[in-house]
């Protein structure tokens, strides 16, 4: 017979002590709401697309941010799940940023070649919003 599966370890990412929070209706943030933004926000990196997919605004990820404190364990894990997002949208972008591409040159209709085309704007553009979200935190700080 063979072993069981273990069972998975979590990510130490969602390990964070989370917000108490007095509101515990249906758009209250509690700890699963919390644990399962921070694990979109690791995915995405993006604050709003983050609380859309748990069901809250941006607005009151923000409030609860700033209700949690700067040296909170929700905001340390928030921090960290941009910077993986971050990371990974980095990675992407330099190995699929410099890619060559093949377009197909007509003159008056008829096919008469290929250019060889290397796109680097989706590698610009991450350099610059990595440039953009370093600025900001060192502001921060």
């Amino acid at each position: 017979m063979p072993p069981p599966h273990p069972a998975p370890v979590p990510d130490a990412l969602l390990l964070f002590t989370p917000v108490q929070t007095t509101y515990r209706g249906a758009n209250g943030w509690s700890s699963e709401v919390q644990r399962a933004f921070v694990a979109a926000l690791a995915r995405s990196g993006v604050v709003a697309a983050a609380a859309r997919s748990v069901g809250r605004s941006a607005s009151s990820a923000y409030q609860l941010r700033r209700r949690a404190g700067v040296e909170s364990s929700f905001a340390l894990a928030w921090d960290e799940a941009q910077r993986r997002a971050t990371e990974a949208a980095m990675d992407l972008a330099l190995a699929d940023g410099m890619h060559v591409r093949r377009t197909e040159v007509y003159y008056r209709g008829r096919h008469v070649g290929w250019r060889t085309v290397h796109d680097d704007r989706l590698l610009c553009a991450a350099l610059n919003a990595f440039d953009r979200l370093r600025r900001a935190r060192s502001s921060e700080r």
